[in-house]
């Protein structure tokens, strides 16, 4: 995501981090940036959770995982609590 205050959207056709692996999103401003996962997938509350400077979403099925770095409370630049996490993940 770029740093700035464009509103940007990534959009994930198919598989999210497939393997165990992570997805990684640097920049991301809840004000105006969205995820949009694939179809029959969203993010409740209760599946984000900070972790130090980042905020982490992993659904309840385990299959998909997106860090958001450096938006959690401790971080500098633009913070974001789990709820609007949550909420920007469509």
């Amino acid at each position: 995501m770029g740093a700035d205050s464009l509103s940007e959207t990534i959009t994930f056709q198919g598989t999210i981090a497939a393997s165990s692996g992570t997805v990684t999103i640097i920049n991301f401003n809840f004000n105006h940036d969205t995820v949009i996962v694939p179809g029959g997938v969203s993010a409740a509350t209760s599946e984000v959770s900070g972790n130090g400077n980042d905020i982490v979403w992993i659904d309840s099925t385990n299959q998909y995982s997106i860090v958001f770095k450096g938006v959690d409370a401790g971080a500098s630049g633009v913070t974001a609590t789990t709820a609007e996490i949550a909420a920007a993940i469509l």
